[in-house]
C-alpha cells in the first residue's frame, strides 16, 4: 500500500522486503474471498449509484417557448446541493470498504503464494531442522604417468628414473655403433668386401679407372664391437629390469588405487542412505507443512472492520 511504501522511503532503520503474513484482514468469522470480490462489486455500483444521483445537481428551472405559444418546463430544479457533504462521506466509506476488502482478497493470494514457494531448504530454517549436506560422490581416480608426482607414488625412485634417462641416453649412443645400420657394422660389412674385391675397375674406353683397396682385416673391428655390443646388452638387461619393476609396481599402484576408490564408494553410498532418509522424512513434514498452511489461510475469513460494518449491512440489504 501507498503508505507503507511513504514509511518506507522515509526509513531510518535498515529495511528488509521479506514477506509477511497481515492477518489482520482475517479472524474466524467473516467473509470468503468470493463474497469479498461480491461485496466489492456491490459497493462499486453503490458508489456510481450516488455518484450520479449528486451529480444530478440543478439549481435552476429550463423553460422553452416557441413563438405564439405558452412556455414548457423541460427541466426541473433538482437541488441535492444539501446532500453532497453526506454523499461524499458515503462514497468514502465505501472506496474504504472497496480497498480493505480487496486488499484482504490480495493478501489471501500473497500468502498462498508465499507458501508454494517455500522450498524445503526455507522450512528446515524455519523449523530449525539441522539439514545436512548431501555427501559428495568420491572422484574416480585417473592416472597420469607423465606426472612424475605420480610415478613416484606408485614406488618409482628419483634414483631409478635418473637412472632409466641415463640407460636410455647411452643405449642410444651405443646404437649408433653396434645396430645392423650402425658404424661398426657398416666398418666391418665394408673391410669384408674389399677382402673380396680389393680391386675394381671401371671401364670407360680409353678412360678405364682401376680402383685398388689396402685395408685391414675385417676381424679388426671385432674386438671392439664384441665388448660395446656386452655392454648394450648389459645396460639393455639393466633398463629392461627397471621398466618391469616399474611396470610391476604401476599395475599395484593402479590397483591400490581402485581399492582406496571402492572403499571411498562404499562409504559414500552409506552415507546417501543415511541422508536419503532424513531428507525423505523432512520431505513428508515439509509437504505436510505446505498442506496445513494453505488450509489454514483458506479457511480465514476476511472481516469488516466495525466503522465499516453499518455499510457492509446496508449493501447486503440493498443490493445482495
Amino acid at each position: 500500500m501507498e503508505i507503507l511504501k511513504k514509511a518506507e522511503q522515509r526509513a531510518i532503520l535498515p529495511t528488509e522486503n521479506g514477506y509477511v503474513f497481515n492477518d489482520i484482514y482475517f479472524g474466524d468469522e467473516g467473509l470468503t474471498s468470493t463474497s469479498a470480490n461480491h461485496v466489492s462489486a456491490m459497493a462499486n455500483v453503490m458508489v456510481n449509484d450516488l455518484k450520479q444521483h449528486v451529480k444530478g445537481l440543478r439549481l435552476y428551472r429550463k423553460y422553452i417557448r416557441v413563438i405564439g405559444e405558452e412556455e414548457t418546463l423541460v427541466e426541473e430544479r433538482n437541488d441535492t446541493l444539501s446532500e453532497i457533504v453526506e454523499t461524499v462521506e458515503r462514497i468514502s466509506k465505501a472506496n474504504a470498504l472497496i480497498a480493505w476488502l480487496r486488499e484482504a482478497v490480495k493478501e489471501r493470494e500473497n500468502a498462498l503464494n508465499d507458501i508454494h514457494a517455500k522450498t524445503i531448504q526455507d522450512y528446515a530454517k524455519m523449523t530449525g531442522y539441522e539439514m545436512i549436506e548431501r555427501p559428495t560422490m568420491p572422484t574416480e581416480p585417473r592416472v597420469n604417468f607423465n606426472d612424475l608426482k605420480t610415478m613416484l607414488d606408485a614406488g618409482l625412485t628419483v634414483k631409478e628414473y635418473n637412472r632409466a634417462l641415463e640407460l636410455n641416453s647411452t643405449l642410444a649412443v651405443l646404437g649408433e655403433f653396434v645396430h645392423e645400420k650402425g658404424l661398426l657394422t657398416a666398418t666391418k660389412a665394408q673391410l669384408q668386401r674389399i677382402e673380396k674385391n680389393p680391386v675394381e675397375v671401371k671401364e670407360s674406353g680409353r678412360d678405364t679407372i682401376i680402383t685398388r683397396y689396402e685395408a685391414d682385416k675385417p676381424d679388426v673391428v671385432d674386438d671392439i664391437y664384441t665388448e660395446l655390443q656386452a655392454r648394450y646388452r648389459k645396460l639393455q638387461a639393466e633398463k629392461n629390469g627397471i621398466d618391469n619393476k616399474w611396470s610391476n609396481q604401476a599395475a599395484e599402484y593402479q590397483v591400490r588405487k581402485r581399492a582406496e576408490y571402492q572403499t571411498e564408494l562404499a562409504a559414500w553410498k552409506a552415507e546417501c542412505s543415511v541422508w536419503d532418509a532424513q531428507y525423505a522424512e523432512l520431505k513428508d513434514k515439509w509437504m505436510l507443512w505446505k498442506k496445513q498452511e494453505c488450509d489454514r489461510i483458506a479457511a480465514l475469513k476476511i472481516i469488516i472492520p466495525k466503522d465499516l460494518v453499518n455499510l457492509y449491512t446496508e449493501l447486503r440489504d440493498k443490493y445482495m
